[in-house]
């Protein structure tokens, strides 16, 4: 189980940090098919660790069996389920993906409301104490709506500084940050699960004694036959097989 699952974290963790995973169906499926493959493998060589006389083909089938079933019901699934339903990312983006980009979202939040310092407001008193309760409520989705025109925070934004626009864009990428912080955190809670699962239900096999090819080595052959001579009987043979008689002690 450590090898698949210390595998998965790291695969995860490289898709993440280098943009593979985005919200595209087809960067989805390129992910989920790459962590299949990649956790065959690992099961593939642990089952040939532990069952060296069984068949290569056999291990290899009952790895795909074990692997394909729960990384599709369950993991696919849970990829399928965060597109359709995104708001079930904020169980992990409203806290880790809030800690992650929490220092740079709030310079930039602060930033915007520069010019708006002066503003006494209950609404902007209560952002600029909590900044949280803003962040937490943008989105890749909903972050053009955020800052249309008289909506959110948008009337206390002086849109004249030169500095308005970059700090958006910024803003922009710490909200997709903390959306995909939600994502990941999804896919390991359960890619660990479902690793956890497969390594149980490899432990339930029972390896085979044959071996991946038959044995070319000859039988032994049979032992000689031993002829003792015997007194010549009339209407008898001369000679019968006789056991050898052990010889006398002493």
């Amino acid at each position: 189980m450590w090898l698949s699952a210390s595998v998965f974290l790291a695969y995860t963790g490289a898709c993440f940090w280098g943009g593979v995973v985005d919200q595209r169906w087809s960067s989805l499926a390129a992910y989920w098919a790459g962590a299949v493959v990649l956790q065959w493998a690992c099961n593939w060589w642990a089952l040939s660790r532990r069952c060296e006389r069984s068949s290569a083909q056999a291990l290899a089938g009952r790895a795909a069996i074990d692997t394909l079933g729960p990384w599709t019901w369950l993991f696919g699934a849970t990829i399928v389920a965060l597109q359709l339903f995104p708001g079930f990312k904020c169980v992990f983006a409203d806290v880790l993906g809030y800690y992650v980009v929490s220092d740079r979202a709030n310079r930039a939040l602060s930033s915007l409301l520069t010019a708006r310092r002066g503003d006494k407001s209950t609404f902007l008193v209560q952002l600029e104490s909590n900044p949280a309760l803003f962040i937490n409520q943008l989105t890749p989705d909903n972050f053009d709506a955020m800052f249309s025109e008289g909506r959110g925070i948008t009337p206390l934004i002086d849109r004249t500084d030169p500095n308005t626009a970059p700090t958006l864009d910024a803003l922009r990428q710490l909200t997709l940050v903390r959306d995909q912080v939600g994502q990941a955190m999804w896919y390991i809670y359960v890619g660990v699960l479902v690793t956890a699962m497969v390594d149980l239900s490899l432990a339930e096999y029972t390896c085979s004694s044959r071996t991946d090819a038959p044995s070319t080595t000859p039988p032994p052959p049979p032992p000689p036959t031993t002829y003792v001579a015997t007194p010549h009987v009339e209407g008898q043979p001369s000679t019968s097989p006789q056991v050898p008689e052990p010889a006398p002690l002493g």
